[in-house]
């Protein structure tokens, strides 16, 4: 079932986003698959709830694509997308930016 939402994208993510070399298509692929699966990903923990998945872009596979960090407010009907990272340029979020996320996160509530 595919629930409404609008896409917010911070200008941090879109900048990272090409940097990785992911393209406009594929965002809206992205904001496609987030429609019908607002909830995927894993929680990550101490941010606030701060979603964390991989994406795939087109030809690499998940495993060459990106981390997509994200944050969904149900009853006001929006999607932030926070980051977007290559698995070579980092594996995890540290506790540093876990509490930046979180600030973050509790200003956008």
């Amino acid at each position: 079932m595919i629930v409404f939402r609008v896409f917010i994208e911070l200008p941090s993510f879109l900048k990272s986003w090409t940097k990785i070399g992911l393209s406009e298509e594929d965002l809206w692929e992205l904001e496609d698959f987030l429609a019908e699966n607002p909830e995927s990903g894993d929680t990550v923990a101490g941010t606030g709830g701060l979603r964390k998945i991989r994406w795939a872009a087109k030809g690499r596979g998940k495993r060459g694509g990106a981390r997509v960090c994200y944050v969904d407010f149900v009853r006001r009907e929006k999607l932030y997308s926070i980051a977007a990272y290559s698995k070579n340029e980092k594996s995890d979020i540290s506790p540093e930016e876990k509490a930046q996320i979180k600030k973050l996160i509790d200003q956008l509530k």
